[in-house]
């Protein structure tokens, strides 16, 4: 009888999960999508699809979804990736449409946690579940942002000019001693003077991290990415306890090491800010007073919120430094005029007042065209979460999540004239894009809360290495810059370049 009984069972709960993806599945018959597998396509939808094209295109999302909708032949589509609770994703390049899903943070939240393996990844926490980056919309976010709005505001980064003068310095001293003459790997570089700079900026957690020539918690971080990167394009087998031993492994020690040390860092910063003690005004106090918003949100959740800031602050002003140097060194017409405002700047000074950072106006335009170009991020995402919702006649049902891909934006040519040119020339003076054709710090409510920070960091520590360096392109054969996502859009075989004093 069992014999009987068993495939019976799952015959029915096959036919019920065919029934409850042809049903779901209807409620987006009004948009385009691309033709389904032949087997098995009522489970697993287009994820095939997608991972398929990930792998080809070094997993930069934005490009996938490029790729599909140019076969698809439209702006606006859908994809079915599978049975769970996100099963349908909309992705869209359209302005009116996606401005109207930035815009509206009530109706439209950031993705949230659930099976998001930056918050959990197989049992590791990561980023867990209330930090500002992952927090849906809820009375915690709100009150988060409010309190830590204030940490980036022009007074308080005003403050932070000698502790960034002296990670230039630090910076450029190191080269000097180390690499003169030599050809260097600047993202390593750069990554470390990011890591230095948002450690003793953000949090007073003074170390020696750009000297180093092997940061603990430099590799840490590195493991981190690389691990959750795993997890994310392998959802359907990560959980398998025979799958990725290698990869969970490194994850977990990981992240249980950043997470002990900063615990260790933030226990005593916590206890002076709860009793009214603590004399610091840097970002890590407004992450706390934050954080002391309910009685729920325990240690791990400050560590969330600091992990997000040391983690987002290090490698997206990383990535956009290195790039725009790689810029310079393809572009030297344009280096030149760059460095002769910064030494203008300059004139005779050593360091620059925090009232220099605006005259440097071209090199500002260079670092937007930078971040035009090559956004760190090139994708955001929100999620429909309360009813059914229409814009820009585009039905959207409960719970679809909304893919909006940066890159592919800023680099349509139906809004930038030859998009991949490097012209910092768009950003002049007196020049108007059109709103949300430009947006690598996503926009909105959401918008990253350290956008000033990272702008104002990049322009000290760019500015300070052109004042003080000739820099000579080693290999100028090299026309294409290849990168990869591995969460964030990196270089994918390093940029080098040659330091001469």
């Amino acid at each position: 009888m069992l014999q009987y009984i068993i495939p019976g069972l799952v015959f029915i709960l096959a036919i019920a999960v065919h029934l409850y993806t042809f049903v779901h599945r209807s409620k987006y018959k009004h948009l385009p999508q691309p033709p389904l597998p032949f087997r098995w396509d009522w489970i697993k939808g287009h994820a095939s699809l997608v991972i398929d094209q990930a792998k080809k295109n070094d997993f930069n999302t934005a490009k996938i979804f490029k790729l599909i909708g140019q076969d698809l032949g439209a702006e606006t589509f859908a994809l079915f990736v599978g049975f769970h609770s996100n099963s349908y994703w909309i992705i869209s390049e359209e302005i009116d449409f996606i401005s109207k899903i930035i815009s509206d943070h009530r109706t439209f939240w950031k993705v949230g946690t659930k099976n998001n393996p930056l918050a959990f990844a197989n049992g590791v926490r990561v980023l867990g579940d209330h930090g500002i980056l992952l927090e849906p919309g809820t009375d915690v976010w709100y009150h988060k942002r409010k309190m830590m709005d204030p940490a980036f505001l022009k007074k308080n980064l005003k403050s932070l000019m000698d502790k960034m003068n002296h990670s230039s310095n630090k910076l450029c001293q190191h080269l000097r001693e180390k690499h003169d003459q030599k050809i260097v790997e600047v993202y390593d570089v750069f990554m470390k003077v990011a890591l230095e700079v948002v450690c003793t900026c953000g949090f007073n957690l003074e170390d020696d991290f750009i000297t180093l020539t092997d940061s603990a918690v430099n590799n840490a971080v590195n493991d981190l990415f690389a691990g959750v990167m795993v997890a994310f394009f392998n959802r359907s087998t990560y959980w398998m306890p025979w799958k990725h031993k290698e990869e969970k492994k490194s994850l977990k020690s990981s992240a249980d090491m950043l997470r002990e040390k900063m615990k260790k860092h933030l226990q005593e910063r916590y206890e002076a800010v709860a009793a009214g003690t603590d004399s610091h005004n840097d970002i890590l106090s407004h992450i706390i007073r934050g954080n002391q918003y309910s009685d729920q949100l325990t240690m791990d959740d400050l560590v969330d919120d600091f992990l997000v800031f040391l983690i987002a602050g290090m490698e997206t002003t990383a990535i956009t430094m290195s790039i725009m140097i790689w810029f310079f060194l393809k572009h030297p017409e344009i280096a030149r005029k760059a460095i002769h405002e910064v030494n203008e700047v300059f004139g005779e000074k050593e360091d620059l007042e925090f009232e220099d950072l605006g005259k440097l106006v071209y090199l500002e335009q260079c670092i937007k065209e930078t971040l035009r170009i090559h956004p760190p991020v090139t994708i955001t995402s929100r999620k429909n979460h309360h009813r059914p919702e229409t814009v820009n006649n585009v039905r959207i049902p409960t719970g679809t999540r909304l893919l909006i891909p940066l890159e592919t934006i800023q680099r349509s040519e139906k809004h930038w004239e030859n998009p991949l040119e490097f012209n910092p020339d768009r950003f002049a003076p007196g020049t108007h894009n059109k709103p949300f054709t430009f947006f690598p710090f996503a926009a909105g409510p959401r918008i990253c809360i350290g956008k000033h920070f990272s702008i104002m960091e990049a322009k000290m520590v760019i500015s300070k290495v052109l004042r003080e360096f000739q820099l000579v392109d080693p290999y100028p054969e090299d026309k294409e810059l290849e990168k990869i996502v591995v969460l964030t859009s990196r270089p994918k075989n390093g940029i080098f370049v040659k330091f001469i004093s």
